[in-house]
């Protein structure tokens, strides 16, 4: 999947006239922490990102798996109520206060 976004990018900057310093990943749920990835695996083409009711994977929490090459602009959109991505975390995800601080 990063590989095939990378592509996409890469024709619509060449292709399409897309601003390459303008790239931004949002998503929802697995989409959320699609984004992230992005964010963490191609830094160096988005910009920012934006996820939405997602955190952080433990397994993308550590140097070897995100590295962005910058700081870049990061929104969490995340509820307290919400059952499929725990606000304060479970095994497999950082809390919301967790994600927001890594980044």
């Amino acid at each position: 999947d990063v590989g095939f976004i990378s592509s996409l990018i890469d024709t619509l900057v060449t292709q399409e006239g897309v601003d390459s310093k303008r790239i931004y990943a949002a998503g929802y749920s697995a989409g959320g922490f699609m984004a992230e990835r992005l964010a963490c695996q191609l830094s160096s083409k988005i910009a920012g990102f934006v996820a939405v009711a997602a955190t952080l994977r433990n397994s993308l929490a550590t140097a070897a798996q995100c590295t962005p090459s910058h700081v870049m602009p990061v929104a969490f959109i995340d509820g307290t109520s919400d059952l499929v991505v725990p606000y304060n975390g479970e095994p497999s995800v950082q809390s919301a206060a967790a994600a927001t601080a890594f980044w």
